[in-house]
């Protein structure tokens, strides 16, 4: 066989095109020691694998032209064998300590809402869930949809400018060193899970290609974005990890940071925009910069004992 990374990966991009992950990490993710590789090949070229990695399914994929014989059903078992030989009792699907999507990719919300879903890629399969669900699988998230949102970036985003006029009382820009404690004040404050993601020094000493904005009043720190510059794919940039001060809510500051952020990426030649694993309520936050749903996931998981 070929090298067994190199074919992972290139299953994954045949398999997975609307999936927005760069080279880098997907190709990071998928050599992982840690991981229990399933596959099936024909003359040495892979055309359907399954990759685990502790209770979670993070890739299991099949090739069109082999679809429906059986391939897809024998990777999903031999691959809850070996998690629950593992002494785990539940699998999950797509997001564990790491993901090449979050879930199922699914064209349609498995939580029902009233969702805008006009950008949905239309090369997602629109069997993805039912393959899972007949075989025991439920979409955890039971009051919440995943789903990942894009934005063509052109010079349409200047007629969204009086939308978002400068706001009285804070100003919106980039955090220097200086400003680490603060902007972790903020985060610890409106959503401490995203912390964690803001302790790096690099975001703020200009040596990464992502930087934080931030929305400051006087000494405090408002709101807090990061922005992307090409991580993903060398035309698209993206921005996420949103957060507004609890205190601070309802005055639009998110949906600004989330244009400014935008517009900065404009400014520096991208081409297309992309925020990922995002959920229910805030499509319409970053709906009004001009995002829309371009992918749902189908949080899959399923007791084993």
């Amino acid at each position: 066989m070929k090298n067994l990374y190199d074919e992972l990966y290139a299953l994954f991009v045949r398999n997975f095109p609307f999936a927005v992950r760069s080279e880098g990490i997907a190709r990071r993710i998928l050599s992982s020691k840690e991981n229990k590789v399933f596959a099936y090949d024909d003359s040495g070229s892979l055309f359907a694998a399954a990759v685990v990695l502790d209770n979670a399914i993070i890739m299991l994929c099949v090739d069109k032209e082999y679809r429906n014989k059986g391939f897809g059903k024998s990777l999903l078992k031999k691959c809850e064998e070996f998690i629950l030989s593992k002494g785990y009792e539940e699998v999950v699907i797509g997001a564990g300590r790491e993901y090449l999507c979050p879930g199922i990719p699914v064209a349609e919300p498995p939580f029902k809402e009233d969702l805008e879903l006009e950008g949905i890629s239309p090369l997602i399969p629109k069997s993805n869930a039912e393959f899972f669900k007949k075989r025991g699988y439920e979409h955890f998230w039971d009051s919440a949809n995943c789903f990942d949102m894009k934005l063509c970036l052109s010079d349409d985003i200047f007629t969204l400018s009086d939308r978002f006029k400068k706001a009285e009382g804070y100003e919106c820009r980039w955090a220097g060193p200086d400003d680490i404690p603060a902007v972790l004040s903020c985060t610890d404050d409106a959503w401490s899970e995203f912390t964690k993601y803001y302790k790096n020094e690099r975001l703020y000493d200009g040596s990464s290609s992502q930087r934080v904005m931030i929305a400051l009043e006087k000494d405090t720190v408002l709101g807090t974005l990061i922005v992307s510059f090409g991580t993903e794919d060398k035309d698209t940039g993206s921005v996420g990890c949103t957060t507004t001060r609890n205190s601070r809510r309802g005055r639009g500051i998110a949906s600004r940071l989330v244009y400014l952020g935008t517009l900065e990426l404009y400014k520096a030649g991208f081409n297309k925009a992309f925020l990922g694993y995002t959920y229910s309520g805030l499509d319409k936050m970053y709906g009004k910069s001009g995002y829309t749903v371009s992918c749902l996931y189908f949080m899959g998981k399923k007791r084993l004992l």
